[in-house]
């Protein structure tokens, strides 16, 4: 048996298309938004289980800055997820099927994640 594949694969030297780039990205932050969604489950069930629980969640994300940066990666997940969804959601149609399409939509994606992202920043620390 001739087997003239490379034994020795440089990861680096692969050029990844943006279009892949980004589907794996929404399976990744689909991933890692399930065990976050838990800790706001369980921020909103003890914010609506009185007044004092209300006030106690308001007093945590107003002054902790770790709570503030777990917010910001959660809905940044759950942005990012939401918009690369709809593109997959789109494909399922018949969108943006061939190359040049796809990369488009692909950098749609990355825009508006970008814009999303800056604009819950500002909403959480500014």
């Amino acid at each position: 048996m001739d087997d003239k594949r490379p034994v020795n694969l440089d990861l680096l030297s692969i050029k990844i298309p943006i279009a892949a780039a980004v589907s794996f990205a929404h399976r990744v932050s689909g991933v890692a938004i399930f065990p976050l969604i838990f800790f706001l489950l369980w921020l909103l069930d003890m914010s609506l289980s009185s007044e004092e629980g209300f006030n106690e969640v308001k007093h945590l994300i107003t002054q902790s800055i770790w709570i503030k940066v777990f917010l910001f990666v959660t809905l940044s997940a759950i942005g990012y997820h939401l918009i690369a969804g709809v593109r997959h959601l789109l494909m399922d149609f018949g969108l943006f099927e061939n190359l040049e399409s796809g990369k488009k939509s692909a950098m749609g994606v990355v825009i508006l994640y970008v814009l999303s992202t800056m604009f819950i920043a500002y909403w959480l620390f500014f």
